[in-house]
């Protein structure tokens, strides 16, 4: 759809998504529940394959500096989890941590 077309772009740094829930929900994204949340899935392609999981905040009780970027690698995986006033993110691919630095 219209946000994996967006995410898709080169111009399009990941870490400025216009996150909406309800937009989420609209274009048909992917809901997985994690212990009894939604979490939105995009896939899209960008020199690779990547996955950002999208999921609202609420109630949730995230630290100030758990909102920064955090880098990890394991196996084949990378990710990077990120945060903002509404939302929590996660970025997964098998392209390798420079790829996440470079599209977030």
């Amino acid at each position: 759809g219209s946000l994996a077309a967006w995410l898709s772009a080169p111009g399009h740094p990941v870490s400025a998504f216009p996150a909406d829930a309800e937009r989420l929900r609209r274009e048909g994204c992917r809901v997985v529940r994690l212990a009894g949340r939604d979490v939105f899935e995009i896939c899209f392609e960008r020199n690779g394959g990547f996955h950002l999981y999208v999921m609202p905040r609420n109630g949730l009780r995230i630290q100030p500096e758990d909102l920064s970027p955090v880098f990890r690698a394991e196996g084949q995986l990378a990710s990077v989890t990120w945060g903002d006033a509404r939302f929590a993110y996660v970025l997964v691919s098998e392209t390798g941590l420079d790829a996440l630095r470079r599209v977030l």
